[in-house]
């Protein structure tokens, strides 16, 4: 290659975009080798080559369509000075006729709603749709599905990939920080790949809310669960400790930064791919408009410093960026790269989808601070929507003003229509005093027949449910039911090699020999069909729960399982007001010695233990 035009011939593009040399690099500069770069692939010498980038030629831009875009800008600009000034007109006018105090409340309830809704704009645990139900597991090759906990508590569920090629206990460890949406089960491709190429075993950890993790997740949420992933990889003594690398894209890169700057001695490398110098720059680079630029740091709810972080980061590092990432500017990463301390560091830059080219260090240096740098323009269908909720809330402020007025005025009517009534009802008080006294005395009189009528039609009903329920116990069928008992407490019971939650039972209802209750089971005595019927009764504030119905065969045959899952029942719970029951039935032929069991497949669960809400049982039908 040509190190003074930055041409590159088709040879070398070819040769670098074998797995060996990609592995070369990155191993090159994650586990600090003592082999210079230029060997590694041969290419530009070491002295600034410190860039990945290729050419990009871009098209001259139309002039007229140029001179377009600034009128349009220039008239957006008037348009927002415009709508500026009569806020504040409008927001004075309220305040001298309409208080300041509910002023004040109103915005604050405003900006108390803004604060809250951060979460729903950074974190997608639930995209797709399916991301807390179903976390694809990785087939054919070696590894572990792990579960942890934080030290706040909070279960979170792990996937360690292992490399069995040759000498496995020296192979480095990279632990994956995926992104804002979607479970660990999405990446899996992605760590296929760095299992072959980079030779390394490689951890992927779901954030809490994520997958099967539990919790919410929060700034400081996602800081502990990568404390959690950490301490843990330091536990196991059949990885190499001394090779642990991190791997972040996107909000994944913010957390490695953080982890590593809090644990340089436990961390050999850093790579991060496409990730931010911070919220507060990402809301100033997506929002450009005049308030968000001036926003104190508190107002953020989730911040991610990394380019405070990252200063403190002086393992080697790796920094990848995108060109064709439509969210996350660029020069973010060329900011991270230049605020990096370590000797060892490396920017790959891919324009769109094109393989590495070229070393170079010519890109110019940008000022860290929020909104510096390039600024995508905004849609201006984006720009035309700020602008209408500005008006509508505006125009709310004045109506809320006239319905306080109307209100006003409506409880003085109401007062003088109150006073008029107590007027006339002195002179009608005296013209149906007679009429009311008869009245009162004729309907006594009506409600003590109608007592002693009711009374007689009683005694003969309590009669008659006698001989028709001697009759019908002649005609009784088995039955057992089993209701929650409230005097206990649930209990943790394994099944398919996971602890579910157990519920303690009493007998309730029992009738006939063919059903027995069996330490907390129904014990089958006769063989025939049966009904059986379950519910429970969840307090529990998790997305989902339910439980499952279990037949414990006696007579098992060749392969079979002893264990067989009759009923499911899945219930959707209520954030807000979490109490919702779950209830299933059918019918099943039972041999006798059969036993039937109800399990909850959640480590723990807040059910209530009332006998009417919470039952199990089973009627013999033939």
């Amino acid at each position: 290659m040509d190190t003074e035009s930055g041409v590159v011939s088709s040879q070398e593009l070819s040769s670098w975009s074998q797995p060996r040399h990609l592995r070369a690099v990155m191993l090159c500069v994650m586990l600090s080798e003592d082999v210079p770069l230029k060997n590694a692939i041969d290419i530009t010498p070491a002295v600034s080559s410190e860039t990945l980038v290729i050419p990009v030629v871009m098209e001259k831009p139309w002039r007229l369509w140029g001179a377009l875009e600034a009128c349009l800008l220039t008239m957006c600009a008037w348009s927002w000075g415009v709508c500026r000034v009569s806020l504040l007109a409008l927001i004075l006018t309220f305040h001298l006729y309409g208080g300041l105090i509910l002023l004040g409340l109103i915005l604050a309830s405003v900006a108390g709603i803004l604060y809250k809704f951060q979460d729903v704009l950074l974190y997608f645990p639930d995209q797709p749709s399916s991301s807390r139900l179903y976390v694809p597991m990785p087939t054919g090759i070696p590894h572990e599905n792990v579960y942890i906990r934080t030290k706040d508590g909070v279960r979170l569920n792990l996937i360690l990939l292992r490399y069995t090629g040759e000498n496995p206990a020296a192979a480095p460890t990279i632990l994956y920080f995926h992104g804002n949406a979607g479970n660990i089960g999405h990446r899996v491709p992605n760590a296929l790949l760095m299992l072959v190429n980079l030779k390394a075993n490689v951890v992927l950890v779901d954030y809490r809310g994520y997958g099967k993790s539990e919790g919410e997740p929060s700034e400081e949420g996602l800081y502990q669960d990568a404390e959690a992933t950490l301490d843990y990889i330091m536990t196991r003594p059949d990885i190499d400790k001394t090779k642990v690398v991190l791997f972040g894209r996107s909000l994944g890169g913010a957390v490695a930064i953080r982890l590593a700057s809090c644990n340089p001695h436990r961390v050999a490398a850093i790579m991060v791919e496409n990730t931010f110098l911070s919220i507060p720059h990402m809301a100033a680079t997506l929002f450009s408009f005049f308030p968000m630029r001036y926003l104190p740091l508190w107002c953020y709810k989730n911040k991610f410093l990394s380019y405070r972080h990252v200063a403190l980061c002086r393992m080697p590092s790796l920094f990848i960026s995108g060109l064709s990432d439509q969210l996350i500017p660029p020069v973010m990463m060329k900011q991270l790269y230049e605020l990096s301390p370590s000797r060892t560091k490396r920017l790959g830059i891919f324009p769109e989808d094109k393989l590495l080219s070229e070393f170079v260090s010519t890109m110019p240096a940008e000022d860290v601070g929020p909104g510096r740098g390039e600024r995508r323009r905004l849609p201006w269908l984006f720009l035309v929507l700020v602008i209408a909720a500005i008006t509508s809330s505006s125009l709310s402020v004045i109506s809320l003003y006239h319905v306080l007025a109307l209100q006003a005025e409506v409880e003085g009517l109401r007062a003088e229509v109150v006073r008029k009534r107590e007027e006339q009802s002195g002179t009608l008080e005296e013209t149906m005093s007679g009429t009311e006294k008869q009245t009162h005395e004729q309907e006594e009189k009506e409600n003590k027949e109608r007592i002693e009528y009711l009374q007689q039609n009683e005694m003969d009903d309590t009669v008659t449910d006698h001989t028709v329920l001697s009759k019908r116990s002649l005609e009784s069928q088995p039955c057992l039911q089993m209701m929650a008992d409230n005097k206990k407490t649930t209990f943790q019971k394994e099944f398919a090699l996971e602890l579910c939650t157990a519920i303690p039972w009493q007998v309730g209802l029992k009738r006939g020999s063919a059903l027995e209750e069996e330490q907390g089971t129904i014990l089958v005595k006769e063989e025939g069909f049966f009904f059986i019927y379950s519910q429970v009764y969840y307090t529990d504030s998790t997305f989902a729960m339910g439980h499952i119905v279990i037949r414990i065969k006696k007579n098992v045959v060749g392969d079979e399982s002893q264990h067989v899952v009759l009923f499911r029942c899945i219930q959707s719970m209520n954030r807000v007001n979490h109490f919702n029951t779950c209830y299933t039935g059918g019918e099943l032929k039972l041999d006798s010695g059969d036993r039937l069991e109800l399990l909850i497949p959640r480590t723990h669960a807040n059910i209530s233990l009332d006998g009417d809400s919470t039952f199990l049982g089973a009627i013999k039908l033939a």
